[in-house]
């Protein structure tokens, strides 16, 4: 058994859960939110069979896109005389960890 473990965008997080149900794969969603640009992100977890990894990674990359977005860093956090312009910065796409479950139990 393998544990899939994806970060994905906000704006792809009803897409992906949407196909992960008509899949019929459980798994659980929950609000994250990342360390760069702070922008909200979905941390989906399922427990699967060896077998159907492949499949689950393949229904989460198809809602999954890559996207330019415009940041510019926090003030606060700089030299007060510093100027920072806005930059072009690639977001989205998935972060998706395949780990071995030792255990499962369903309670």
């Amino acid at each position: 058994m393998k544990m899939i473990v994806a970060i994905v965008q906000d704006q792809d997080s009803n897409e992906v859960t949407r196909s992960l149900r008509q899949g019929k794969v459980a798994h659980t969603s929950v609000k994250t939110r990342g360390g760069f640009l702070q922008r909200g992100s979905v941390m989906i977890m399922a427990g699967v069979d060896d077998g159907a990894v492949n499949s689950v990674i393949d229904l989460i990359s198809r809602h999954c896109h890559r996207r330019d977005v415009m940041h510019k860093p926090d003030l606060g956090s700089m030299h007060p005389d510093a100027y920072v312009s806005p930059v072009t910065v690639s977001v989205g796409g998935a972060v998706i960890f395949v780990l071995d479950v030792d255990h499962f139990q369903k309670i």
